[in-house]
């Protein structure tokens, strides 16, 4: 089968076994510029029709931007690629001055995207025998020995192993939460950021009422050191659900008596993330915001890391391009599905939210925090992107080209937001 006009390029990769007993094999399309929604759904159709395994379609500027965010990728792109792709540079002084520096920071961002989902996965019962797998294909990712040994860490694959072969449930879970923190508390290591401390702050009438829920928790959950709240239930007077951390003596009994439990205040579900104070301390070291800056302290004190704009700036454009590939991994399967039923769409409603996610923590890393209906009129306004009827469409209609728009519209999210924050250099 001929090539579509859009596609220059096709190459497939066969990864051997991992925790997994067979290998995998994975397609690269390369196109030829950057395309709409539309047009990159039919890479992908194409692909499906002529048979090639786990297509990935990949145009000029993820490969370009591969460089900085992913470099072990960009390297073995122009490897077997037909074409030559341009790279990224930083400013002179940049942290990430090296090819070394970055494959780090891209692993630090890839391993804290797949940490801070457990909690609620575990409390709100949202995982099923593909989240498990999901989680424990990162981590073997991650221990690459093949890459540059960040990770490299003598019995985590044994780990990883015998995770993968015992009766999937929340203690696998939580398992594969202990198996992250170590990862970050690896990974972290090198990384410098000052103290600050949050404490309980008192609350006028409106808002002890808005939180109410405090007492409740308070008393159902031992061993308390601190309770933070940020999201819209803090910034905005409309809002979905809360957003809170729980800073606890002992994070494992925590999540075990939570488990399953689904709390809610007053119809809106109460999304909760359980750490001790030393994982809270590693995790936001690798976050890409800092949490005293927004977030409020309901109760008790907990210790924080604040790290410069720079970082959070590059940050957030990691975790960018990281759930840009997450979201176009994710077409295939939601091309092959059409069922009105399936669990998955609720997945698929979150992942077209990306570009949304990417402005918000972009501008609040220079202190902009900016409601959700301003994020919302810059998307559309910037990307011609419309995130509340993409949503709808993903969760109640079509799956697939809600999320080729959205896939397309991070990038250009990107590119718009590094005009205007001159985070990266790109070179033609």
């Amino acid at each position: 089968m001929a090539f579509p006009e859009l596609v220059v390029d096709v190459h497939t990769v066969e990864h051997p076994p991992t925790w997994r007993p067979e290998p995998l094999k994975v397609t690269f399309l390369t196109l030829s510029a950057d395309v709409s929604g539309e047009n990159l759904l039919r890479a992908f159709q194409w692909a499906r029709n002529a048979g090639l395994p786990n297509p990935r379609v990949i145009s000029p500027a993820l490969l370009r931007w591969s460089s900085a965010f992913h470099p072990a990728f960009f390297r073995s792109a122009q490897g077997w690629s037909s074409r030559q792709f341009s790279s990224i540079s930083f400013p002179t002084g940049h942290f990430l001055n090296d090819w070394g520096r970055r494959e780090k920071f891209h692993l630090q961002s890839l391993v804290f995207l797949a940490y801070v989902t457990l909690s609620a996965a575990i409390i709100q019962n949202r995982w099923s025998t593909g989240t498990i797998a999901s989680k424990l294909d990162k981590l073997w990712h991650a221990s690459d020995p093949g890459r540059l040994s960040h990770l490299h860490e003598p019995g985590l694959r044994d780990e990883v192993r015998r995770l993968a072969s015992a009766p999937p449930g929340p203690d696998i879970l939580l398992g594969i939460k202990h198996l992250f923190a170590d990862a970050l508390r690896v990974l972290s290591g090198d990384i410098h950021a000052s103290k600050v401390s949050m404490r309980q702050a008192k609350l006028p009438p409106a808002l002890a009422e808005r939180f109410g829920f405090l007492g409740s928790l308070l008393h159902s959950v031992a061993k308390i050191q601190a309770v933070i709240v940020y999201g819209s239930s803090v910034s905005s007077e409309i809002f979905a659900d809360y957003d809170i951390v729980l800073v606890v003596e002992d994070a494992d009994a925590t999540l075990k008596a939570l488990c399953g439990t689904t709390p809610s205040f007053n119809g809106k579900e109460l999304n909760i993330s359980v750490y001790s104070q030393d994982e809270l301390w590693t995790m936001q070291l690798i976050s890409g915001d800092n949490l005293a800056d927004y977030g409020l302290c309901l109760y008790g004190e907990a210790l924080l890391p604040e790290k410069t704009t720079e970082l959070l700036l590059a940050r957030n454009f990691s975790f960018g391009m990281i759930r840009q590939r997450q979201q176009l991994g994710m077409i295939p399967s939601a091309q092959d599905n059409d069922d009105p039923t399936d669990d998955r769409r609720n997945l698929y409603g979150y992942f077209v939210k990306i570009p949304a996610n990417v402005v918000k923590g972009t501008y609040g890393a220079v202190g902009q925090r900016w409601p959700k209906e301003r994020v919302h009129d810059w998307l559309r306004e910037r990307c011609g992107f419309d995130p509340v009827a993409e949503q709808h469409e993903a969760i109640n209609g079509d799956r697939a080209l809600p999320l080729a728009r959205s896939a397309v519209a991070t990038m250009t999210a990107l590119l718009r937001l590094n005009s205007e924050l001159s985070v990266v250099q790109i070179t033609d």
